[in-house]
This record gives structure tokens, sequence and C-alpha cells, in this order.
């Protein structure tokens, strides 16, 4: 994984000549490796944890459906008699990984220039995660040419304003600091102190294959969370080695951080752009 990762981070802001294309075409042929390797050990390997998908139990459907049901934590806490009872560690780390996935849309000015929206890998990232986020960095091209909506360099979209708000990108990390700490006081009647609740994930990540696809979805997210980072930042001619950084290595909110922090294309200096 650190080879395909430290290829993608190179992916942003390449250029015509014939050596980076030919780097361009190992990155590409590299995501879709890594793809192959994920898809096989989250669904289809007898190696991990759990069953595969061909062999799926009720009860794991019956999981799936829960958690939906209780998606952010709403029904939890508002109206916990009339939700579905489910380990706090779980209802923690799906949210996470779902509000990690949905993070991607603030990089909206991304599609412009592509083959393939953005939108649709956002949306299908909620469902199936990482299937479909390393497929968009797969496909993608660099796009780090610099744009203006006041210029008329993208068009100005209800879509866009919302992916270009802070918010949304506050609106998400509420969501998963509220997860973390659902992980450790969540639910006392049904889990005890951080140590009991450590060792019941520990223990679901080594049985359930639910469990083990939330943990890796996590490392994966974490690893490739930057990799759209440069090219954006080219794009608003802006320079913040500190928010470039945290938003490389500090797990979810160091991209919620970056997202807050960043010049939006609708702020009145990037009319220069």
């Amino acid at each position: 994984m650190r080879t395909v990762l430290a290829m993608s981070q190179g992916m942003d802001g390449g250029d015509d000549n014939p050596r980076s294309s030919k780097n361009l075409g190992l990155v590409k042929a590299a995501l879709w490796g890594f793809e192959a390797v994920y898809v096989t050990v989250m669904f289809l390997s007898d190696k991990s944890p759990g069953n595969d998908i061909f062999h799926t139990t009720p009860e794991t459907w019956k999981l799936a459906l829960d958690l939906s049901i209780n998606f952010w934590l709403i029904m939890p806490i508002l109206t916990p008699q009339l939700c579905p009872v489910v380990n706090p560690t779980i209802e923690a780390i799906f949210n996470i990984i779902v509000s990690w996935g949905l993070l991607n849309f603030c990089f909206l000015s991304d599609e412009r220039g592509q083959k393939v929206s953005l939108i649709p890998f956002v949306i299908g990232s909620a469902f199936l995660t990482n299937v479909f986020n390393i497929v968009y960095l797969a496909i993608r091209d660099p796009n780090p040419t610099p744009v203006s909506v006041r210029k008329g360099d993208i068009e100005d979209t209800k879509a866009l304003r919302v992916a270009e708000s802070r918010t949304y990108p506050l609106v998400l990390g509420i969501v998963g600091a509220l997860s973390v700490a659902w992980f450790f006081v969540g639910r006392p009647s049904e889990l005890g102190d951080v140590s009991e609740r450590v060792k019941s994930f520990v223990n679901l990540v080594q049985t359930d294959r639910l469990t083990f696809s939330f943990l890796l979805d996590a490392v994966v997210f974490w690893a490739f969370q930057g990799a759209l980072v440069k090219d954006d930042m080219s794009r608003r001619r802006w320079k913040d080695t500190r928010a470039g950084w945290v938003a490389r290595t500090v797990p979810y909110f160091g991209l919620v951080y970056y997202l807050m922090v960043r010049p939006s294309l609708y702020d009145e200096d990037r009319s220069s752009v």
C-alpha cells in the first residue's frame, strides 16, 4: 500500500511530457491493481475474518440494515427506544467511514475537465466506500489548473456552493467527533469501560467480516485522503505547508481541518486567479 500511496500522491499536478505520462500510467495501473486486491480481501477472500460475500449470513444483513437505520446516530440519541440496539463501537466506525467518503464531495472542482463526474463516486462511496473511491482516483487525470468562479472557469452551481462551503465539512466533522465519543461512552448499558469496548471491538474485527471491512476502509481512506489535496491547493493558487501536511497525515479530522481553512473558489481574492 505504501508504494501505491506514494505514487498516487505524485499523481497530482502532472504535465504533458512523455515521462510524466508514463508515470501517470504507472500510477493508474497501480491503483487498479490495488483496487483488485482491496475487493478480494474485502469481499471474496475466505482468509479474511468472517464469511465472504457469497456466504453472508442473515445476521450480517440485519446488522447492516440496523446500522443504516441508526445512521449518524440520530435515532439512538433522539429516540433510543425506537431504534435497533447495536454494538456502539461498530456504530461509531460505520458512521465515520460513511462520512469519510462524503468528505470527498468537497473536491467537486476536481471533476472539471475530467472524463467522469465526481458525484456518482461520492454517492457510491456512501454505500461501498473505497470500491468507488479508489476507482475515481484511478480514472481521474491530474487537474491543477487554477480556476475562478467569477471568471467563469467553472460553473457556479448549487452543488459547488455546498462543496465550497464551510458548513458541509463542519457538519461531517461534528459527526466524526460524535462518533468517536459514541465509541467510548455510547450505550453504557450495553458496554462498560474503555477497555471492555476496545476488547469487544478487537474481537469483532477478528471474527466479523463487516466490522473487519470497516477497519480496513478506515486504513484505506486514511492512506488516500490526501490524494486530491495537492491539485486542490493548486486550483486555488494557495500554498500552506501545514494545512497540506495535516490533510495528508491526520486521519479524518485532518481533512476536515483542511476543508475548513482552504480559500473558497468564491472568495474575493480568487478573482485574481
